[in-house]
């Protein structure tokens, strides 16, 4: 399958077509691999973001992985290695089961809103 770069595309993707839109957004976060401002400032600009671009009632977000062979690589912590190829991480058992989860945490979690 060809993979292009959709931002050069004549008419650019929507969800409801291809199941992503590629949107503008200028954050106040300086440093995308401190946690810190990951958690206080870009989890509640993306959550705006998609509310309203979406209208949508809620928006969870879970499992967010930094990556990065340099800054794995010298030990910073929280930060993972690339992965070598695409992959999926739920399987038909596994995806019910984490969904679920990632619910009950969320009911707890003030970051989701």
């Amino acid at each position: 399958m060809p993979i292009k770069d959709a931002r050069h595309l004549p008419k650019g993707p929507s969800i409801d077509d291809e199941g992503f839109s590629i949107v503008n957004h200028e954050s106040s976060v300086l440093d995308f691999y401190d946690s810190t401002q990951i958690t206080e400032l870009y989890y509640s600009e993306i959550i705006s973001l998609l509310k309203g671009r979406l209208h949508a009632k809620d928006v969870i977000i879970f499992d967010h992985n930094q990556r990065s062979k340099v800054r794995a690589k010298a030990g910073q912590s929280e930060v993972r290695t690339p992965v070598a190829a695409a992959h999926v991480d739920y399987t038909k058992t596994s995806g019910p089961k984490r969904s679920q989860e990632i619910l009950e945490n969320a009911q707890k979690n003030p970051l989701s809103k």
